[in-house]
């Protein structure tokens, strides 16, 4: 499965990385450049368009 890795400041995509090793290695890519990336929030998306990630986290809705 393919993964859609968004960074975030404001709400606003910043960068989006394409992901396609894993779920577990797409959270822990976006987690570790959450910072390098100077962005408050990152996400990480399925190929069905539903948010599976969020850090830090917060609800989903």
């Amino acid at each position: 499965m393919t993964y859609t890795i968004l960074f975030l400041e404001h709400e606003r995509v910043m960068a989006s990385t394409s992901w396609d090793t894993g779920l577990e290695a797409a959270k822990k890519y976006a987690c570790e450049n959450l910072e390098k990336r100077a962005v408050e929030l990152v996400e990480v998306w399925d190929e069905s368009d539903a948010l599976v990630f969020r850090h830090p986290s917060q609800p989903l809705s």
